[in-house]
């Protein structure tokens, strides 16, 4: 399995040169201002950053397949952003909607466009079990972010930021069925919620 992982990632590599390897396992961190004022930082770990043709191209690792969806249109990867901030909604793994990446390759770019300089930032994903014996390799590993991309998700994570700073409004637990939301907070053996695996 780990020989395999590393024979793709070289035939990546192999039918991405010319490139610049820039970093790797980069942690980074930046203060993010909501339109209302309210200051927070925020923090992540890009597994890695390239350069080509005077372009960043922020790269992710994934050991698990992806949803279809991860090549949704323009229009549906806006309703995706949007259906993840909705609080309402119970983020069923099964949901098309349900796609992460997208999220997260927002958040990466969000992290690093200063540090970019102005160049343009590009996102991919090296699925290390995907076979990359393939003409189309580029297209099966970039995510295309929609155009308006940046607008939908800095108003939703203001949105989210400033309703946890609010005094005046309580904080409700998750309610997503099965808890998977939960599995991971510090505050689980506070809450006593069960989470089912």
């Amino acid at each position: 399995m780990i020989v395999e992982m590393v024979r793709n990632t070289l035939l990546c590599d192999i039918k991405r040169t010319p490139f610049k390897h820039i970093l790797e396992e980069y942690s980074t961190d930046m203060f993010y201002s909501t339109a209302n004022g309210n200051e927070v930082k925020i923090k992540g770990i890009i597994d890695r950053i390239d350069e080509k043709e005077d372009k960043i191209q922020l790269i992710d690792y994934k050991t698990t397949r992806l949803k279809e969806s991860i090549k949704a249109t323009e229009v549906e990867k806006i309703d995706i952003l949007e259906n993840f901030f909705d609080n309402d909604n119970n983020h069923s793994a099964n949901d098309k909607k349900y796609v992460k990446e997208i999220l997260q390759m927002c958040f990466y770019n969000l992290l690093y466009a200063e540090k970019a300089g102005g160049k343009k930032i590009e996102t991919y994903l090296y699925l290390a079990r995907m076979s990359y014996d393939t003409e189309n390799f580029l297209d099966n590993t970039k995510v295309v972010l929609p155009e308006d991309w940046e607008s939908t998700f800095k108003t939703n994570l203001d949105r989210i930021i400033d309703d946890l700073l609010d005094e005046n409004k309580p904080i409700t637990q998750s309610k997503e069925p099965k808890n998977l939301n939960c599995k991971l907070c510090p505050f689980l053996p506070i809450c006593g919620k069960v989470v089912k695996e």
